[in-house]
């Protein structure tokens, strides 16, 4: 199909199968640009959870499962060092201020009390405490950087137990023997009825730090009660590991607590495989978890060899089944970019993210067979231009043509981002439903699935008619499974069929209908401060300007261009396009000639009071054009049709899903399928680029 025949009638391109890479925005600066001395033993750093000015997935508390148990330790000069060993579940927060909301006698009890917190949109965790021989279930909420944050949230949780404010000042016991004696230590002190807990340091040495308090003067309090002798902690090595006791589904587990923001842990899975999962994010992952402070919240990044975290990537970048000279091509885009990234610590304490900000990453447990194989029949490839890494950029499917780095986000002197043909991206649309658009006997217009409908014969206008063949079958305003449902179609009800297109997918998609008033509040909310907004309903909407691969370039509304930051902009501004590739069709816009060659422009016309009218064969007129529905068909004089509809509305047909840069995602399905090599599928997508010897 030809690019003129697809934009020419706003039809044919939809769905996704696979999601979007990357987040539409100026290229980042190269942090490695040279392939040497990477491996796929290499390290990068995986950001899990993370908190800064774009997003925030971080917790306060971070619960990791080892399959076959976890070695705690740091890691310096690369090189790991175990200070812990343990089985099962661990848990892991900062060592910050806490609001201790109450300690009880019973799990249950505590778990209610819990619940309450939780019911608060707060936090909470169970310590388990001793009191004088007597165990305790300790009730906190937290964690919090500053004392004006723990107040707060004590006055929150004032109707809950008998807040009060807990902290990092405590006293120590210096140094002892080892784990053994800082553990007898800590059982004696938990005996006279004080919060006492082991530490170990990145040295190997071991402690007993004592108390949770929240000001100076309680520590001064607390070291009376326990007749002097010991000195304040010190926090100065950073490098610590606190551990206490919390309950977890019926068990006691360990609870590391770990300095707020300089020092990092490091959690190692042992056994075969050597998986671990991260509780919060319910999946399973190679290499270390390790925990950092950061803006205020524990950071977990998974350091795993390049290798291994490109198994994660592939199947949820790619789909595992599809070519293998696809998944290649994958391969090789996937481990360039991330290459590209190891080093440059881009999120503050991670290289890449594991969302579509960089490349979606699921861990071991989204691992297959055949896209593993991939990753091992590229090892060490990546992409070079003129010596040095590309920038190997990736979306799912490009709508039959890429664009332009330079027109789509603003990026010169970039030459491997050029807008390339891709006519193996309508892939995507081959297995989809066809779907009809139909008038049913109210006069109602919208599109349904076509295997719901029987054809047969033509009406007078010429139009192919249909009977609904099976009860409840929906009607929508676009060909768009999720879309709403205007009406169910009851079995044996007659439709005329106006027009036919593939149900929405990756290849080629609908999006509305929007009014003039939706389009006005959509483009001020979503418009980026300092750039033009509009004044009032927007009558009419257009591309004003296209770019290389029929990408747009600007939209005007009411005659003025409406300026965004860069092209790519246009998705947010119109409410998540699936992409630039778009033409906007205004369904309230035509000519209609009167009496006497009179000719009305709608929605002018309609504008300034002009009713519609419809004649029938006898003379007579009414204004019911096709009853009260909003659609109406307009018939042409060369015998064409339109659907249109009687006030301003806007439908966007767009082809593709992504920023269309680089490599089409179902575009290397496509050409895969076609018996193109993952080498020349690479080299169609990143012209002029060169493709490194395998390692």
């Amino acid at each position: 199909m030809s690019t003129s025949k697809i934009y020419a009638a706003w039809k044919k391109v939809s769905v996704c199968l696979v999601a979007v890479t990357m987040a539409g925005g100026l290229i980042q600066t190269p942090m490695m640009q040279s392939a040497e001395a990477v491996s796929g033993s290499t390290p990068i750093r995986v950001g899990l959870m993370m908190k800064n000015s774009t997003f925030n997935t971080t917790t306060d508390t971070v619960t990791l499962q080892g399959r076959g148990g976890l070695q705690v330790g740091f890691y310096t000069g690369g090189k790991f060092t175990a200070r812990y060993t343990a089985q099962g579940v661990v848990k892991d927060s900062l060592d910050n201020y806490f609001v201790q909301v109450g300690e009880y006698g019973t799990l249950g009890e505590a778990q209610g009390v819990a619940d309450r917190i939780d019911g608060l949109g707060l936090s909470y965790d169970i310590f388990v405490e001793t009191r004088s021989g007597q165990k305790r279930y300790q009730v906190i909420s937290g964690y919090y950087e500053y004392r004006t944050q723990a107040d707060a949230a004590k006055a929150r949780l004032a109707s809950i137990g008998s807040p009060q404010v807990r902290g990092y000042n405590r006293l120590t016991t210096g140094k002892l023997a080892g784990q053994s004696a800082a553990e007898a230590k800590a059982s004696e002190l938990r005996g006279k009825g004080f919060d006492a807990y082991p530490l170990v340091r990145k040295d190997g040495s071991w402690e007993v730090w004592i108390g949770n308090e929240g000001s100076a003067a309680e520590l001064d309090s607390l070291n009376a009660r326990l007749g002097g002798g010991y000195g304040k902690a010190d926090y100065a090595p950073a490098d610590y590991l606190m551990i206490k006791r919390s309950a977890y589904s019926g068990m006691e587990i360990p609870h590391f607590i770990q300095n707020s923001s300089v020092a990092e842990t490091a959690f190692v899975p042992t056994g075969t495989p050597a998986v671990m999962k991260v509780m919060e994010k319910a999946r399973e992952y190679r290499g270390a978890i390790l925990i950092q402070g950061y803006n205020e919240k524990p950071h977990v990044i998974n350091y795993v060899p390049l290798d291994e975290y490109l198994y994660g990537v592939l199947p949820q970048e790619m789909a595992s089944g599809w070519p293998l000279e696809a998944l290649k091509a994958q391969a090789v885009a996937a481990r360039t970019y991330a290459v590209r990234k190891i080093g440059g610590n881009r999120w503050g304490v991670a290289d890449i993210s594991d969302d579509v900000w960089d490349q979606a990453y699921r861990g071991y447990g989204r691992e297959a067979q055949d896209t593993n194989r991939a990753v091992e029949e590229t090892m060490g490839q990546v992409l070079m231009k003129n010596g040095a890494l590309i920038e190997a950029l990736y979306s799912s499917n490009h709508g039959g043509y890429s664009g332009d780095v330079a027109e789509i986000w603003g990026s010169q002197g970039i030459d491997y981002l050029k807008a390339v043909e891709s006519p193996w991206d309508q892939e995507a649309a081959r297995r989809e439903p066809l779907c009809y658009r139909v008038q049913l006997p109210n006069g109602m217009i919208g599109w349904m699935r076509a295997s719901g409908v029987t054809k047969g014969g033509n009406n007078a206008a010429g139009f192919a008619t249909g009977v609904v063949n099976a009860d409840a079958q929906a009607v929508r305003p676009v060909p768009n499974y999720y879309a709403s449902i205007l009406m169910n179609a009851s079995k044996g009800t007659r439709v005329v069929i106006l027009d036919e297109e593939i149900e929405y997918n990756t290849y080629n998609w609908q999006k509305g209908p929007f009014s003039p008033n939706e389009m006005m509040n959509m483009i001020n909310q979503n418009q980026r401060g300092g750039y033009p907004t509009v004044s009032g309903p927007v009558y009419d909407l257009r591309v004003s300007k296209y770019g290389q691969g029929q990408h747009m370039l600007e939209v005007s509304a009411n005659g003025k261009a409406i300026t965004v930051p860069n092209a790519d902009y246009y998705r947010y501004l119109f409410n998540d396009l699936w992409s630039t590739r778009a033409t906007i069709e205004q369904q309230g816009t035509y000519s209609v000639q009167g009496a006497g060659g009179t000719v009305s422009e709608y929605p002018n016309a309609k504008l300034q009071g002009k009713e519609l009218h419809v004649v029938s064969a006898s003379g007579a007129a009414t204004k019911a054009i096709n009853g009260s529905n909003e659609q109406f068909v307009l018939l042409g004089a060369g015998g064409q049709s339109r659907v249109v509809t009687k006030n301003q509305s806007y439908i966007f047909h767009g082809g593709g899903w992504g920023h269309a840069l680089g490599m089409s995602q179902w575009g290397a399905n496509g050409a895969a399928v076609n018996g193109y090599t993952y080498d020349k599928i690479l080299k169609h997508y990143y012209p002029g680029v060169s493709l490194t010897d395998k390692q």
